[in-house]
């Protein structure tokens, strides 16, 4: 786990994963779940070693960064 946060509300959990090594096959990945169920309401892969980090904005705002800098979404 390379990043993590919760909105403010508590209804999500974001969570962005990385390879802390050259080897292995964890991909780069932001997901966002949901807290009721657990469901994924969000995730986008991205190249080896992105590194992102994620945050909210509020409770409907949810942002990452990627290598083309900051992503910001809305969140239902």
């Amino acid at each position: 786990i390379g990043s993590l946060a919760v909105s403010p509300d508590g209804r999500f959990i974001a969570v962005s994963v990385t390879s802390a090594l050259n080897i292995g096959s964890t991909q780069d990945a932001v997901y966002v779940l949901s807290t009721a169920d657990g469901h994924e309401v969000f995730r986008k892969y991205f190249p080896k070693y992105t590194r992102s980090t994620v945050a909210f904005l509020g409770a409907h705002r949810f942002v990452y960064t990627d290598l083309g800098g900051v992503n910001v979404l809305r969140i239902p």
